[in-house]
């Protein structure tokens, strides 16, 4: 039995990923834009979600945790939402029983 060409599936060569990152760039309008940039965003977002730094390294191919780190920026972001939250437990704690 032969199989049916389809011609839309193209494998996946450097020229081929980057003409159709320089498309989607172009749709976008963001030309500046680099495929690295994507993949920080996504790393970031995971990062962003509470994925630990295995989980990071595990989904990027790291095999370093200092790589990992570089992702966890964005955990920071969150410092002012866990204090507030440490401190209604602190609170909470301090008031008298009912």
């Amino acid at each position: 039995m032969l199989r049916k060409r389809r011609p839309w599936r193209v494998p996946l060569t450097g020229n081929v990923l980057q003409v159709a990152w320089q498309r989607a760039r172009t749709k976008v309008g963001r030309p500046d834009l680099r495929l690295h940039d994507l993949r920080h965003t996504g790393l970031t977002l995971a990062a962003a979600t509470g994925a630990t730094t295995v989980e990071l390294m595990d989904r990027a191919g790291h095999s370093s945790s200092v790589a990992a780190m570089r992702y966890q920026h964005a955990t920071k972001d969150g410092d002012r939402i866990i204090a507030d939250a440490l401190g209604a437990i602190a609170k909470s704690i301090d008031e008298p029983l009912a």
